[in-house]
């Protein structure tokens, strides 16, 4: 019987990359998820009335768990502009929900509110200057609307321009 021995030159480099792959791989996914969402916050960003486009953020980092986790939409950052309340002021965010949303007689009537409108006998009611409320605008649902689709286009577009980085040194 007749023994060969053969040798596979790179291999060692090669099993170092794949050691490496997970970390590379980690760091690489992190970049595209924060491409992605840059991406999807400009597109909500451009849909959003403009006196309530500087709420339009995304945060991105690890989650308790330890995995990488990120979050895009109207972010309360307790930015003030505007006419402000003489008995306190009142933060940008607070103003784009009821602007969203509606207060008193003028509330979505789809969405889910907390506590229902207080009745014009209570006391609350008599600080209220008029009745009709706020109309409800809906432009968060309109801003929203197809905005997953910009994230994962841009995750992946990111994600195959950085593929080689993952194995490559």
């Amino acid at each position: 019987m007749v023994n060969t021995t053969l040798t596979i030159e790179g291999f060692d480099e090669c099993m170092k990359a794949f050691e490496k792959a997970p970390e590379r791989g980690l760091k690489v996914s992190r970049q595209c998820m924060r491409k992605g969402l840059q991406a999807a916050t400009k597109a909500m960003k451009s849909r959003t009335p403009t006196r309530w486009k500087g709420l339009a953020k995304y945060k991105a980092g690890r989650s308790r768990d330890g995995k990488f986790s990120g979050f895009f939409g109207l972010i309360n950052g307790h930015q003030r502009q505007g006419h402000q309340n003489p008995k306190g002021e009142i933060d940008d965010w607070f103003k784009a929900y009821w602007s969203n949303y509606g207060t008193l007689e003028g509330r979505d009537p789809a969405h889910e509110f907390q506590y229902p409108v207080k009745h014009r006998n209570t006391a609350a009611a008599a600080n209220r200057r008029g009745q009709g409320g706020i109309q409800h605008q809906n432009f968060f649902e309109t801003a929203i609307d197809g905005v997953d689709e910009v994230f994962m286009e841009a995750f992946e577009q990111e994600f195959d321009s950085n593929l080689d980085k993952i194995f490559n040194d």
